[in-house]
């Protein structure tokens, strides 16, 4: 009788097996039969076809194994060997050649077969598929049973099939405008679309928790979003991209049903929400809705619902947006119905931040655990009493732990010094956020992008940081120049216990003199002799 070993608990065998690369499974796989039985299992867990190829025969002998696969092509769906099993997250994407009229019916062919006979196992589904052809040459010659499979009806039976995931993410490519200038089609695609929504509303109630839509323009099929989003009482994440509605009416529509469907608490989970290319400057009272209506107490019967309702009472999380163009709006929006419930904000993103847009937001949302923001400091029209009350209010989010401040200046500025203030906004900004982040003694992580000096003893302003005792991860990004040296090493280690990783980038590394570069080896060398674990990029 064989010793038992630690590899016949699985729990010990996962904490062990993460560390291995597949190399190492592979390896340990071929030891013996006793090892094959414990390491081939995770060896063939996740198979990524953008990196491999796996023949059919191969596939077919681990097929029980496999759980996730990352980058299939979609036309591999309607392959024998699918569906797998005990597959339980999926990620395919359309081949390049989208001019093929031939390829691209053969790709939703096998979306639908795969769909149709998917394993009840599968919780998250990832996909990217064109949904029509621009070939109108070739799209004369597609009969109606071809047709059918670009229709709102695929997209009624796409999510259908997917009501009983747990995350759907779907990335569509459509040339659908192209063809508006076709009469006859149009007039079909209509009466689909309504027909489709018939559908729609008598579908049971989906059990997503996570829904991704990237997509330009809804166009015809698309349209029918709203009711599917009213079919999904359990969704949490939301993630709306790539959206472009300046002028498109149909899009602006659709956007406002979706706002309607948020109003009416059809979504009551909902917490965390991203969007792309949503919010603009022709949008702003839908901005406003779309805020408020996720926002504490939403929905027709909040003010009617009972103490145990919570889930009802409560508001966004976190919230990513990329692309608007009307941030004030959206600023006021989140300062007023998400202040005691927002936890992460990321709008990178978005380079015209105001820094009164900025204040309103550290000033406003005491529960931020991470923030992300460009801020543009470009002065237009010199000094103003709206930015001199901004920079007298105080960071309410004290327990912040990841921070992601990028500057933006005025083209020339080459220093801002801590010893030396001037009236300049970018002078008097500094000697604001600084103080303020010093503050922040739960900060973990901090990411600062910049395109002057500041994190220096000399001039700048490391010394007012002392406070950072937390503080593990600081990547540094810079443009050029880097005057960090052996005394900024010294005084990290001495100051920031915990510091274990600091990354040093430079956008234009060639630029870097030779002083800069042999000023940043000392500082790295110098971390590396006080604390030999920690890890520098």
């Amino acid at each position: 009788m064989e010793k038992p070993s630690i590899f016949d608990v699985p729990l010990l065998k996962d904490e062990v097996t993460q560390y291995l690369s597949s190399r190492d499974l592979a390896h340990c796989s071929r030891v013996s039969k006793q090892w094959s039985t414990w390491f081939r299992p995770t060896l063939w867990r996740a198979l990524d076809f953008g990196s491999s190829d796996f023949d059919e025969c191969t596939l077919q002998k681990h097929r029980d194994h496999v759980k996730t696969i990352l980058r299939l092509n979609i036309a591999h769906l309607a392959a024998d060997d699918f569906p797998l099993p005990n597959l339980w997250s999926l990620e395919a994407s359309s081949s390049l050649n989208i001019f093929d009229s031939h390829v691209l019916l053969t790709e939703i062919s096998g979306l639908r077969t795969f769909l149709r006979i998917a394993p009840t196992v599968l919780r998250t589904l990832k996909i990217e598929f064109w949904l029509i052809n621009p070939d109108l040459d070739e799209m004369k010659n597609f009969d109606l049973t071809s047709r059918q499979f670009l229709d709102p009806f695929f997209v009624l039976q796409l999510f259908q099939a997917c009501s009983n995931l747990d995350s759907l993410i779907l990335r569509v490519r459509s040339y659908l405008t192209i063809l508006y200038q076709d009469e006859h089609l149009r007039e079909v695609l209509r009466k689909q679309d309504e027909s489709a929504n018939r559908g729609m509303e008598q579908m049971p109630k989906a059990q997503l928790r996570e829904l991704g839509l990237y997509v330009r323009c809804f166009g015809y099929g698309l349209a029918i979003l709203p009711l599917f989003l009213a079919q999904c009482p359990h969704l949490q994440v939301f993630r709306l991209g790539d959206l472009e509605t300046m002028g498109d009416l149909k899009t602006t529509g659709i956007l406002e049903q979706i706002v309607s469907v948020f109003e009416d608490g059809k979504c009551p989970k909902l917490r965390d929400l991203q969007l792309g290319g949503v919010l603009g400057k022709d949008t702003e009272e839908l901005n406003t809705r779309f805020i408020r209506s996720l926002g504490q107490g939403s929905g027709d019967d909040s003010l009617n619902s009972n103490a145990g309702d919570l889930e009802r009472q409560c508001g966004l999380e976190s919230i990513t947006v990329k692309g608007t163009r009307a941030l004030s709006t959206f600023v006021m929006a989140l300062t007023q119905h998400q202040a005691t419930t927002l936890t992460s904000m990321d709008i990178i993103h978005y380079h015209n931040t105001r820094l009164a847009d900025l204040v309103s937001l550290v000033s406003s949302l005491p529960k931020l655990r991470t923030l992300g923001i460009t801020v543009n400091l470009r002065s237009q029209n010199g000094r103003t009493p709206e930015e001199d009350l901004a920079l007298h209010k105080g960071w309410v989010f004290l327990e912040l732990k990841r921070l992601t401040l990028y500057y933006i200046l005025e083209h020339g500025t080459e220093v801002v010094s801590q010893t030396c203030p001037s009236e300049k906004l970018q002078s008097r900004f500094m000697h604001y956020v600084f103080p303020q982040t010093a503050r922040l003694s739960e900060l973990e992580e901090w990411t600062l992008g910049r395109n002057i000096e500041l994190l220096c003893l000399s001039n700048g302003f490391l010394s007012w940081l002392p406070g950072l005792k937390r503080l593990k991860s600081l990547t540094y990004i810079a443009r050029s120049k880097n005057s960090m040296d052996t005394v900024e090493a010294e005084w990290m280690i001495e100051n920031w216990p915990s510091l274990i990783h600091v990354a040093l980038l430079s956008t234009d590394r060639d630029a870097l003199s030779e002083t800069t570069l042999l000023a940043q080896e000392r500082f790295v060398a110098s971390l590396k002799e006080k604390r030999p674990w920690i890890r520098i990029e």
